[in-house]
């Protein structure tokens, strides 16, 4: 399902997260820009990696 919809307005984990088979399609859904600011803002509020560690970006 996911990549088959990109020319929706919705994406399949707008409403239900990313889940972990899901995570490979994160770029192409949201874009490489919106990606590096939620990886920089899990940074700013997981410092040291300890909440769902890998479950959305890899550590």
């Amino acid at each position: 399902m996911a990549g088959a919809g990109s020319h929706r307005p919705c994406t399949p984990t707008c409403k239900c997260g990313v889940g972990l088979h899901k995570m490979g399609f994160l770029i192409d859904e949201a874009g490489e820009g919106a990606v590096a600011m939620m990886r920089t803002i899990k940074q700013a509020l997981d410092p040291h990696n300890i909440m769902n560690p890998g479950k959305v970006f890899a550590a």
